[in-house]
């Protein structure tokens, strides 16, 4: 097989990075199209394992060629690539998005994105959005496997382990890797995303099937088994969405279609052609250089235009991207392909090391030179957007994908109720975790603050959410509240327009057991941080960025429900705007929130000064 370009794989090449770059640019109409990433996954491990065994076979492995031919291979487009991002990250970029872009840059020079990404990540990391890296993190955790892989089949070789039994090892590897990225997801979800054991299974499945060389020898059975995993693909690219864990069983699905696609090995017929046509190949041999390019282009578009991106944008960011992959594929990876390195290998490895570290080092150099031109006031405001949860009590009082399990609620410290005082409790998502500290700082010296909340955990019934969130909440319902004696519930949510049917039946749940609730209502949100759209532009600009309108809609809704029972309604809304151009964005110097919607502590301070009243 060594040396015959297989069709099929191409193909499944140009699906995997169409299916990633439509859901990057139009998320909605594809919300499962991250899955391409792992189709890459297994690719990789069904081509690199098999190369690498019958080299083992052969007795003709040699790491330094091994690595030589992966730096020629992925590297120079890769730096061709990364320049230009740091031309335009050096002019688009605040000046701690600079600094954080120079540390992406080298830790995926070092083939280490992933982590330093996952260090990024979390509820609060929507300033991800404009990390033209970001998308380095697959790359990395493949590198990882490039240098792994290799050094532990000669390790297994050297025990002169037949066919079978490396099959078993590696069956046991892949299973140890699949239960990790499970059991990880119960725990911290964004580890289990990023991290590369727990996605070794997935190489390692396509692994498995280049080893045993088994493969589909019925064209009938090989066009009817590609037709039904490629239907599974599909329905798994639209049923998915960012919401949906993955790695873990989750990520089967799309694992197996792969593998089965590979298995088949289809040469004749309808699926034949579906794969093999020439705008599949046309794809499926850009992919790389597309994969690179696509992300990039978006976030420096999107800096660029903020206020809009309509159809038309994102066709042009598609040709943009398609016009910059194809450049990239024909003068730098095809030429380079053709480089002969087999007399020096060293030399190219070295040669390629130096390279990434120059690059590396001038863009930790222009860190100072880039932030110069910014005032004072530009760096505060950017600074305000690194206090993301801090006040929540994250990982004891407030539940997150970092914390996804009921278990790291800290009952002693969060129920914080006291015999013969004003016991309130509360409750609901992050926009209720957001009210706590402030809340917390202006009680009178007899009342108590008692906090249960989790990111998306909203107080509405039925439950919602994850299941961190249903379960804490259902907790709460069923055992805190009604045995609690809480004289007062506070409810806050994230509040849509969908939800607000749902908001009554929790208030009706609830409302036996407390003196009095208080249904905090919506907060005014923005497309993009605020602190950040205030660096950006003069501050009477800032109205074109928020979604006044459809809060105050919310609120008005919510407000009437809530009216018609019990329950009191705290407008927040009006305390934060007397119309879509005259909203506060600052208290005492200091931004009213720190991302799109979340309150500052002294926002929230200001927000909730009269709420005893």
């Amino acid at each position: 097989m060594k040396g015959t370009l297989r069709l099929d794989i191409q193909g499944l090449r140009a699906i995997a990075v169409l299916s990633v770059v439509i859901f990057h640019i139009k998320p909605n109409s594809l919300p499962g199209g991250y899955l391409g990433v792992d189709v890459f996954f297994v690719i990789s491990g069904y081509l690199i394992i098999g190369q690498l065994w019958r080299a083992l076979c052969n007795n003709s492995l040699s790491l330094t060629s091994f690595y030589s031919s992966r730096f020629k291979r992925l590297l120079p487009a890769y730096i061709v690539v990364a320049a230009a991002t740091s031309i335009f990250a050096y002019f688009y970029l605040l000046p701690g998005e600079y600094a954080n872009y120079s540390y992406s840059l080298i830790t995926s020079l070092l083939y280490a994105s992933n982590f330093w990404f996952y260090t990024q990540s979390g509820y609060f990391s929507a300033a991800l959005e404009f990390a033209p890296l970001l998308h380095t993190w697959s790359l990395s955790v493949e590198e990882q496997f490039y240098f792994i892989f290799p050094v532990l089949l000669l390790i297994l070789a050297k025990v002169k382990l037949q066919t079978e039994g490396m099959l078993i090892i590696l069956t046991l590897l892949g299973l140890s890797s699949f239960l990790l990225g499970e059991w990880l997801l119960q725990i911290d979800s964004s580890l289990s995303f990023f991290a590369s054991p727990t996605r070794f299974w997935q190489f390692i499945a396509g692994g498995l099937l280049a080893i045993s060389g088994v493969k589909c020898n019925s064209t009938w059975k090989a066009n009817m088994l590609t037709g039904l995993s490629l239907g599974c693909m599909t329905i798994c690219f639209f049923y998915y969405d960012k919401y949906t864990p993955v790695p873990g069983i989750n990520a089967l699905p799309i694992t197996l279609t792969t593998v089965a696609v590979l298995y088949a090995n289809v040469q004749k017929g309808v699926f034949h052609w579906v794969l093999a046509n020439k705008v599949c190949q046309f794809f499926g041999n850009i992919s790389y250089s597309l994969y690179l390019w696509h992300w990039p282009v978006i976030v420096f578009f999107k800096l660029q235009f903020l206020d809009h991106y309509t159809f038309i944008d994102m066709a042009v960011v598609f040709t943009l991207s398609l016009i910059l992959a194809t450049g990239t594929y024909y003068f730098i990876e095809v030429p380079f392909r053709k480089v002969n390195i087999s007399r020096h290998q060293v030399r190219y490895i070295t040669g390629s090391i130096t390279a990434s570290a120059a690059l590396a080092l001038l863009a930790l150099l222009l860190i100072p030179v880039q932030n110069a031109p910014f005032s004072k006031q530009t760096v505060y405001l950017e600074s305000v957007l690194t206090t993301r949860e801090n006040d929540f009590r994250p990982g004891s009082c407030f539940l997150s994908s970092s914390f996804n399990d009921v278990t790291f609620f800290d009952k002693k410290l969060c129920l914080a109720r006291k015999k013969d005082a004003y016991n309130i409790l509360l409750i609901g998502d992050s926009h209720a975790a957001h009210w706590y500290s402030a809340l917390a700082s202006q009680l009178p010296s007899n009342y108590t603050l008692s906090q249960i909340t989790s990111s998306g955990c909203k107080t509405v019934f039925p439950l919602q959410g994850a299941d961190r969130c249903t379960k804490l909440i259902q907790w709460a319902l069923s055992d805190v509240i009604p045995n609690g004696q809480f004289d007062e519930i506070l409810i806050a949510s994230r509040w849509k327009l969908n939800d607000i049917p749902n908001v009554k039946p929790f208030i009706e749940k609830i409302e036996p057991f407390a003196d009095r609730i208080t249904v905090m209502g919506p907060v005014v949100e923005y497309k993009y941080s605020l602190p950040w759209l205030m660096a950006k532009f003069p501050e009477k600009h800032i109205k074109y960025f928020s979604n006044f309108n459809r809060q105050v809609e919310v609120n008005e809704k919510l407000q009437n429900v809530v009216n018609s029972t019990n329950a009191r309604f705290y407008p927040v809304i009006d305390k934060m705007c007397s119309a879509r151009d005259k909203c506060k964005h600052y208290v005492e110097g200091t931004p009213i929130q720190f991302d799109y919607g979340h309150l500052t502590q002294k926002g929230a301070e200001f927000l909730s000064k009269d709420i005893w009243d």
